[in-house]
């Protein structure tokens, strides 16, 4: 299992050789393609030759790239993610709403549940109001348990005047963490042969990524966590690869122990199996933060 996040920051020439990808700036550095689950390309002063780019596709890495902020922009990922992507995509469309329903249900109160470890990780009473919550959480979420757990857990974190619309740095550190956990899923539905634009839940018409924000969800509070542990750091370069680090971070499951880029990985596979008739919904898989 690849785990390795390329960290580009600075202006260097990013190629091909014999497996490798060659970073060449003062000095040299070669990476086998088999390590590198995820190339984040920072510095707009990077270049990075079409052999790499081709051969990254075809080891299904995906590669994000940044804007002159530094902030994630855009994904590069392959066009054919599995050899059965038509069958997988006819399959998609016929999902049953019912088992997307319950999947959702489940989906939500793992969240929910994390939410509440974060609180009680930082010792805040409201921890108890969230697994109360997360109890009441009905098929497809229908009274809405998420959105009123949302604004008690983030009140409880950074305060009663706090909004995810403003412009600070909380925010700024959540959409890094957040712009870089879609990416990782997106990489697993595309190369299941999936598409992210067709939800169980999120159905936005202008949102390429539905899939994508429904399995992120319970893996929220991870960033979350880290940001209420430094809220008045600033988006730099240090705290990004402490962002992008939680990644290779080592979470319990049922299973054993893996790091959180490999239960991504399994979670999606499980969650299509779920929803493609392949596994019942005692199958799901649920992670837990410890």
């Amino acid at each position: 299992m690849s785990y390795r996040t390329i960290y580009i920051t600075h202006r260097c020439r990013c190629s091909y050789k014999n497996g490798y990808m060659v970073v060449r700036q003062d000095d040299q550095t070669m990476v086998h393609l088999s390590e590198i689950a995820m190339v984040v390309v920072e510095s707009t002063a990077a270049y990075i030759s079409s052999y790499l780019m081709a051969e990254l596709a075809q080891a299904r890495i995906p590669v994000v790239f940044c804007d002159i902020k530094h902030d994630p922009i855009g994904q590069y990922s392959p066009i054919y993610g599995a050899h059965d992507s038509t069958k997988r995509i006819r399959e998609q469309i016929a999902w049953d709403g019912a088992v997307g329903d319950e999947l959702w249900r489940r989906i939500v109160m793992s969240k929910i549940s994390n939410q509440a470890r974060v609180l009680e990780l930082l010792e805040l009473d409201q921890a108890r109001m969230l697994r109360d919550y997360a109890m009441r959480v009905e098929p497809n979420d229908v009274t809405n348990r998420e959105g009123h757990a949302a604004k008690v857990y983030f009140n409880a974190l950074f305060g009663m005047g706090f909004s995810r619309d403003e412009n600070n740095a909380i925010n700024a550190q959540l959409n890094y963490g957040y712009a870089i956990l879609l990416a990782w899923l997106n990489r697993e539905i595309t190369s299941r042969g999936y598409l992210t634009q067709l939800g169980i839940h999120h159905c936005n018409e202008y949102n390429h990524f539905n899939l994508s924000c429904d399995f992120m969800e319970p893996f929220r509070p991870v960033i979350d966590l880290y940001v209420a542990n430094h809220p008045s750091e600033s988006l730099d370069t240090k705290t990004k690869s402490d962002i992008l680090e939680l990644f290779s971070g080592f979470y319990q499951l049922l299973q054993g122990t893996y790091r959180l880029s490999s239960i991504l990985s399994l979670f999606t596979k499980t969650n299509l199996a779920i929803l493609g008739g392949r596994a019942d919904l005692d199958a799901y898989m649920e992670f837990s933060l410890a």
